[in-house]
């Protein structure tokens, strides 16, 4: 009996940490929308981008 020799995925095919991440920032939009008004939500993540790109910018000015 030949055995298969299990070898993992190839690099281009897992999920690295920003499709992880922005897997779950979705699933926690969708699930504060429940919650909260849509607007306020859309408006909340809009202002959270802003200062993550206002942040990356930052730093690499540096």
């Amino acid at each position: 009996m030949v055995k298969e020799k299990i070898t993992p995925p190839h690099k281009d095919t897992t999920m690295t940490s920003p499709y992880v991440e922005a897997f779950m920032l979705s699933y926690l939009k969708a699930a504060f929308k429940e919650h909260l008004s849509s607007e306020l939500v859309d408006d909340l993540f809009d202002e959270a981008a802003r200062a993550a790109l206002s942040a990356k910018a930052a730093r690499d000015s540096r």
